[in-house]
């Protein structure tokens, strides 16, 4: 049974997850695809 009371740290956490699934959310509405993300991040031209 999990606890109803939550720590500074898993307050920060949630914020933390919620705020990346929405700039992952605007990113694929503008068209980012995992395929250019992976090329961004491998830095191919």
């Amino acid at each position: 049974m999990q606890s109803q009371f939550t720590t500074p740290r898993q307050e920060a956490i949630a914020r933390f997850r919620n705020m990346m699934d929405q700039a992952s959310q605007e990113a694929q509405e503008q068209g980012l695809t995992p395929e250019i993300l992976e090329s961004i991040l491998n830095n191919d031209e």
